[in-house]
């Protein structure tokens, strides 16, 4: 009977996990169609597709991920999504980028 509890629970939370990456899928495509720009798109693209990935490598490897690294990932990718105009203008950020986000981890 506890075994039947546990995989209720696993698929609630799986659930859950699902709707929050759906929600902020659908939020970054509605900023995508504000700003029909070639970078924009691909930011949007790439942020979706990073946030996609990490759910199905939760879901299918059985990782179990806390809601502190939802958290985290969701910070990585709407910050590098929000700041990706930076690459253009300032050649340093990737450097700053890579030197701060994985201490957020």
């Amino acid at each position: 009977m506890n075994i039947d509890f546990n995989i209720e629970s696993k698929i609630s939370r799986y659930r859950s996990k699902r709707r929050v990456i759906i929600t902020l899928s659908v939020i970054i495509l509605a900023i995508l169609y504000t700003f029909l720009e070639k970078s924009a798109i691909i930011g949007s693209l790439s942020a979706i597709v990073l946030l996609v990935i990490f759910y199905l490598a939760d879901h299918l490897f059985n990782l179990d991920f806390k809601k502190r690294h939802y958290l985290f990932i969701i910070i990585i990718s709407i910050s590098t999504f929000l700041l990706s105009s930076l690459y253009y203008v300032h050649p340093q950020y990737d450097k700053i980028q890579h030197f701060v986000q994985p201490l957020i981890i």
